[in-house]
């Protein structure tokens, strides 16, 4: 899965401001009055966008310390000494902010998380979406509902339920991890269903209740980013296979994440699974900065790399 940390627009605005300003003056000062406002209005609201944000202005209104002064010019008062006690306290300042934000972050993902603020509770994030809980189209009537490890056993996944997931995943991507030299772990696999971040929204028959479908979410942290991630869309491929399922469960992840304020859905496909790579295009997903292909350079062989990291950026919520 994705572990290289996103690149930012505000990092590359803050590189870019740090590169151009040559001090402070009027601008900075002015700025520094609005930031110091924006982050304590985006505290009041909780807001991890217009935190990033005032941090962003912040940064750009403190700038680079000024150069010291040239021999015989006038020095300021204090000396050295002075200067390097202003930088101690711009950084001690950054130092907080950063700390600020990354509460706010970490806020935001443990409530898409969790019902409670003690983090014991998982939230069911189908609550906010009954209609989307049934599937009565194309000669298939089900209901979806979620299934994610809790503290006791009346909130644990039901062991049958996992084993249909498992035996699903196994029968549609066997050959195909084999395929992309991944080779077959299904311990591995079973774990990652198991996880207590993993949130499965499983799809059964009315009448039988035999599982038609699932898919397998996890609500993660990519540096400052919030990304709703899809480890696993499964489908049976006999009796639900091209009768909009999988679809109907792709737009639900979305909703959720839209929901939770998540700012990405991300997700990894093999290459030569080629009928995910055409669906997932479908719904325009697209190669994300993070895939292996956007990082290879000239002489590197891109074939070695057996699978596609895809995104969809979600708009943001105003």
């Amino acid at each position: 899965r994705a572990t290289t940390s996103r690149t930012t627009a505000s990092t590359t605005t803050n590189s870019t401001s740090s590169s151009t300003s040559s001090g402070r003056g009027q601008r900075g000062r002015h700025i520094e009055v609005e930031a110091r406002d924006e982050m304590a209005a985006a505290r009041a609201e909780d807001g991890v966008g217009a935190a990033a944000a005032a941090l962003e202005k912040l940064n750009f209104a403190n700038g680079p310390a000024q150069p010291a002064p040239k021999p015989g010019g006038t020095k300021k008062a204090g000396g050295k000494k002075g200067r390097n006690a202003h930088k101690k306290a711009l950084k001690d300042q950054m130092l907080q902010q950063r700390q600020e934000l990354n509460r706010l972050i970490n806020a935001r993902l443990n409530k898409a998380r969790f019902a409670d603020e003690a983090g014991t509770q998982v939230r069911n994030a189908l609550d906010d979406f009954p209609p989307f809980c049934c599937f009565d189209r194309n000669d298939l009537h089900l209901e979806i509902r979620q299934y994610a490890r809790g503290e006791g056993e009346t909130s644990a996944v039901p062991a049958e339920i996992l084993d249909a997931c498992f035996a699903m995943t196994e029968k549609n991507m066997r050959d195909l991890y084999e395929q992309a030299g991944w080779g077959w772990n299904a311990l591995k696999k079973k774990r990652e269903l198991e996880d207590k971040e993993a949130r499965l929204l499983v799809a059964t028959d009315k009448m039988s209740g035999s599982v038609v479908g699932f898919l397998h979410l996890r609500f993660l942290r990519e540096d400052d980013d919030l990304v709703l991630y899809v480890y696993e869309l499964q489908v049976e491929q006999a009796s639900a296979s091209r009768k909009g399922l999988g679809r109907h469960l792709m737009m639900l992840a979305e909703l959720i994440a839209r929901k939770s304020e998540m700012e990405w859905v991300m997700l990894t496909v093999l290459k030569c699974n080629e009928a995910a790579n055409k669906f997932y295009t479908g719904l325009k997903y697209t190669v994300d900065e993070l895939s292996p292909q956007m990082s290879v350079y000239d002489g590197d062989d891109e074939d070695e790399v057996s699978y596609v990291i895809l995104s969809k950026r979600l708009p943001s919520r105003k």
